[in-house]
């Protein structure tokens, strides 16, 4: 079993997670206008919810990764067979 968590760059220990939690927050994305000369000018937002993994460590550190970003379900999943191995 591997001792490290790797989420896109970021590595993270283990047996270091303190926490860990999925959430999700609602985000705004600016839609712009049709033609590609009016493109800095932003018409109103539209509004998503993203799904955010959430891990704090026992140095407390908070690390936050969205799904934009990457797949988080891979993650979780990964977290939960360290959770269920260690209990």
């Amino acid at each position: 079993m591997n001792a490290f968590l790797t989420v896109g760059s970021t590595r993270i220990r283990k047996s270091n997670i303190k926490d860990w939690g999925v959430f999700t927050k609602s985000k705004s994305y600016p839609v712009v206008g049709k033609s590609f000369l009016y493109k800095w000018l932003v018409k109103d937002y539209d509004y998503r919810d993203v799904r955010y993994l959430k891990i704090t460590t026992f140095q407390k550190d908070i690390f936050k990764f969205d799904a934009d970003e990457f797949d988080i379900s891979a993650a979780v999943k990964e977290l939960e067979q360290s959770s269920r191995a260690s209990k």
